[in-house]
């Protein structure tokens, strides 16, 4: 990420400047710069009128989709608050055809979220090496293959709608695990439990190599899994012709639009608890909503996505 160091204020800091130039001298970039002082947002190598203001340059969680155009290659950076409530967030990640690399962390100790589904089968794609997992078309893959260098990409920061270079370069290399590539996946969908109140930030780092990118991007604010999509469940191995008993909650996230609460489908998420902290087990199981015990379906689970369903005769 960008530093005061990447650039040249005229003043002693962005509070007190009235511009900003590259170190060669040249006007620095559109967008809103940020340092000890505030935040301020400049145009043509000035500063808007108006002094800094405090900011987290964080963006809120919500219903907002940002849609990232085609015509740069960048690494694009993404701050998300979200809010005091404990739930589980979703972020909604839509690549273009064109190969788009993501990678995601909050705040929070522990293990990297990294399990994303789309109502496109293989329905689970798993992150399994470090840097940006890249998903797309292997159609459209514009040469990004395994053990592929891509060096010099302009990394830039997100916020209030508008990028700014950082004056940083990013150089990649894309390992065999950082490729799930196939036919288009359509929308990708990565739940993050949070299972306390407090803050929590989500940040996202989203890499384009070739011009023809694009993506949109969305991090819903965390609620609880709703009492609609709670299930009773077997434990595995059951089927439809097998007499069980029901004795586990498991609680659903729909991935479809619009999101189905009350029928389990290929790409949706089965959880343990309503704050998503564990998934369901891999493996077979027979489950039925809480409230219509006559309705049964079969579940087979990996990574705690279904990745069949079929409803009981």
């Amino acid at each position: 990420m960008g530093t005061i160091s990447n650039y040249i204020l005229d003043g002693a800091t962005v509070a007190q400047s009235t511009g900003v130039q590259n170190p060669n001298g040249t006007p620095a970039a559109d967008g809103w710069y940020k340092d000890s002082s505030g935040v301020r947002y400049l145009t043509n190598g000035t500063f808007s009128s108006g002094g800094a203001v405090p900011c987290d340059c964080a963006e809120d969680c919500g219903s907002t989709v940002i849609t990232r155009p085609t015509g740069t290659v960048s690494t694009d950076f993404f701050d998300f608050n979200t809010g005091q409530g404990a739930g589980v967030v979703v972020v909604r990640f839509t690549p273009s055809a064109v190969p788009v690399g993501i990678q995601v962390a909050t705040s929070l100790p522990g293990v990297l979220p990294n399990i994303w589904s789309s109502t496109v089968s293989p329905y689970q794609r798993e992150r399994i090496a470090a840097g940006p997992f890249f998903l797309g078309n292997t159609a459209n893959d514009f040469g990004l293959v395994a053990s592929s260098p891509w060096n010099n990409i302009v990394e830039r920061e997100y916020y209030n709608g508008s990028y700014t270079n950082t004056g940083s370069l990013a150089n990649y290399y894309v390992a065999n695990g950082s490729l799930n590539l196939g036919a288009t996946p359509g929308t990708l969908v990565l739940p993050i439990s949070k299972p306390t109140s407090g803050e929590m930030n989500v940040s996202i780092a989203v890499t384009s190599l070739d011009a023809t990118c694009s993506y949109t991007l969305q991090t819903v604010c965390p609620e609880l899994i709703l009492e609609l999509s709670r299930f009773l469940s077997t434990d595995e191995g059951k089927n439809c012709n097998t007499a069980a008993v029901y004795p586990l909650p498991t609680y659903l996230i729909s991935i479809q639009n619009p999101p189905q609460l009350a029928v389990p489908n290929a790409g949706d998420f089965l959880f343990t608890d309503n704050l998503a902290t564990s998934y369901r087990a891999d493996g077979q199981y027979v489950i039925h909503p809480s409230a219509t015990p006559a309705t049964r379906y079969v579940v087979n689970i990996v990574n705690g996505i279904i990745t069949s369903s079929f409803a009981c005769p």
